[in-house]
């Protein structure tokens, strides 16, 4: 199993994706690009000997996350003072959610086989309202 990103398909706001989607130059050149490029190493392997599946999950939140954990901790501190791209759209998945999403990839998933591992999308401001009606903190401000 090949554990990839969503990035792969790149950031186009009202674009949606499915797993027939071809991943395309990601607007992150170092890891994002990595990861194309490992894609089609593992679908080439995969037209021949190597019996081989892609997860692509989106943003992973849970214990022990730590890009997600550091912004929902940051809040819960109060140390977020300004939220840049409010409006930006966010697809998340939580980490038992991925998890399980491998497991049944490497059970039942077709040889060079694709999985987007993604939750409901939901805006950055919107993730950050949640966070506070969860916790009972006010939002910061929104740049």
């Amino acid at each position: 199993i090949h554990v990839s990103t969503a990035h792969v398909f790149g950031i186009d706001p009202g674009t949606s994706v499915d797993e027939e989607s071809i991943p395309s130059t990601p607007p992150h050149p170092g890891y994002d690009a990595s990861k194309v490029q490992a894609e089609g190493l593992v679908l080439d392997y995969a037209a021949g000997p190597l019996d081989a599946v892609i997860v692509n999950p989106a943003v992973v939140f849970g214990p022990r996350s730590r890009h997600s954990g550091r912004l929902i901790n940051l809040f819960l501190r109060g140390r977020l003072p300004i939220i840049p791209l409010p409006n930006r759209v966010l697809s998340l998945v939580y980490s038992g959610d991925v998890a399980i999403g491998v497991r049944m990839a490497l059970e039942s998933g077709g040889r060079g086989e694709r999985f987007i591992l993604a939750g409901p999308t939901t805006t950055i401001r919107e993730f950050i309202t949640m966070l506070g009606n969860a916790s009972g903190r006010r939002p910061p401000r929104y740049s």
